[in-house]
C-alpha cells in the first residue's frame, strides 16, 4: 500500500470524513483527497500530523514501498538536521575528531551525527540505513543507531560519491 492508502485506512478505522481530518489538520479537503489518492504525498511534518490527528504513529503512514520508505526516512532527517543547525548552529570542525576518516566534524547532538553520517550514504545505503531506523525507534538505541550508520558509511558500497 502506499501512504496515501494507510492513510485513507487509518482514518475510515478512526470513522471521520477527509473534511474533519481537513479540518483537524487545518487543510482543505482536496488536499486529503490527494493524499490518499496519491496524487501528492504530504511532507514528513504533515505527515506527523496526519498521524496524530488519527492517532497513530507516522512511521505506521509509509508505503511499504522501500524506497517510498527511505524516501521519508531522507526527508525527515533532512528537516531535522536543517532545523537542529538552525537552532544549534553549523557544525564546527573538532580539534579532537569523533572517529578517524571520514568523521572529523564535531557534532552538537545524537540527532546531527546521525543526520551528518546519513548524508554521506548513497541511495542503497540509505535504504540500508531506513531499515535500522525502523528497527530503532527508541532513544535508548541511538548510540546503536550511530555505530551502524559508522559502519555503513566506512563501506565502500554505500558510501556518496563525487556526482552524487
Amino acid at each position: 500500500m502506499h501512504t496515501g492508502e494507510l492513510i485513507k485506512q487509518a482514518r475510515v478505522t478512526m470513522r471521520i470524513t477527509q473534511a474533519e481530518l481537513a479540518k483537524r489538520l487545518g487543510v482543505t479537503p482536496q488536499a486529503i483527497s490527494q493524499y490518499e489518492r496519491g496524487i501528492k504525498n504530504p511532507k514528513p511534518a504533515t505527515l506527523k500530523k496526519i498521524a496524530a490527528a488519527l492517532g497513530v504513529e507516522w512511521y505506521e503512514l509509509i508505503s511499504d514501498n522501500p524506497h517510498e520508505q527511505a524516501q521519508g526516512i531522507i526527508d525527515d532527517v533532512s528537516s531535522r538536521m536543517q532545523k537542529s543547525i538552525a537552532t544549534n548552529g553549523p557544525m564546527q570542525k573538532a580539534s579532537d575528531p569523533i572517529n578517524s576518516g571520514i568523521f572529523e566534524i564535531q557534532l552538537k547532538s545524537d540527532d546531527d551525527q546521525i543526520a551528518y553520517l546519513y548524508s554521506l550514504l548513497n541511495d542503497p545505503g540509505k535504504f540500508e540505513a531506513s531499515r535500522c531506523f525502523f528497527r530503532h525507534l527508541d532513544k535508548e538505541s541511538i548510540p546503536e543507531v550511530i555505530a551502524y550508520l559508522k559502519q555503513l558509511a566506512n563501506t565502500p558500497q554505500y558510501q556518496k560519491k563525487a556526482e552524487e
